[in-house]
């Protein structure tokens, strides 16, 4: 199990993901079945030392 505190909702943005350091996190979401390509962008954040 990962931290408890790991969430998907950061400072009240829905979508934020917040980890603790050398954490990971994962969401899953159903996807339309008529869905051909998805666009994500991936952000490390500002933890240099986790990215």
């Amino acid at each position: 199990m990962g931290d408890p505190r790991n969430s998907l909702i950061n400072e009240g943005k829905p979508g934020e993901i917040m980890a603790m350091a050398n954490q990971s996190v994962v969401a899953e979401v159903l996807s339309p079945k008529d869905s051909k390509v998805w666009i994500v962008h991936l952000d490390p954040g500002t933890d240099l030392s986790a990215s």
